[in-house]
């Protein structure tokens, strides 16, 4: 039963990991906000016990990219910087990259545009 009102859905962020020969995705979706900021700890987390492999983070999905996973990508390419290990952000959405142009991190991340 419908009152007439609209309430927004809030897209839940996933991250999935998955392993590949040359390197682990990371495939993200959603939105990407404070209430993934759990979710992205864990994945960084996992990422240094994993192989010593370099991470693609597929953002194709993103719904919406806020400073928590902006800040996400930065601590991951710190990391993976210190281990030798490279970071490349794979087909940002539109809406991913217009966050990362205004961030200025277009310029300083790997970005893999298709």
């Amino acid at each position: 039963m419908s009152n007439g009102s609209s309430r927004k859905v809030q897209e839940i962020c996933v991250v999935l990991a998955v392993p590949e020969p040359r390197h682990t995705r990371l495939m993200l979706t959603g939105e990407i906000d404070m209430s993934s900021t759990n979710r992205l700890d864990a994945v960084l987390e996992e990422i240094g016990k994993g192989p010593a492999v370099d991470v693609v983070a597929d953002l194709s999905g993103v719904a919406f990219l806020g400073t928590t996973g902006l800040s996400f990508l930065v601590r991951l390419q710190q990391r993976l910087s210190n281990a030798g290990r490279r970071l490349t952000v794979f087909n940002p959405s539109p809406i991913a990259q217009v966050a990362l142009h205004v961030s200025a991190l277009d310029q300083a991340l790997e970005i893999d545009l298709i």
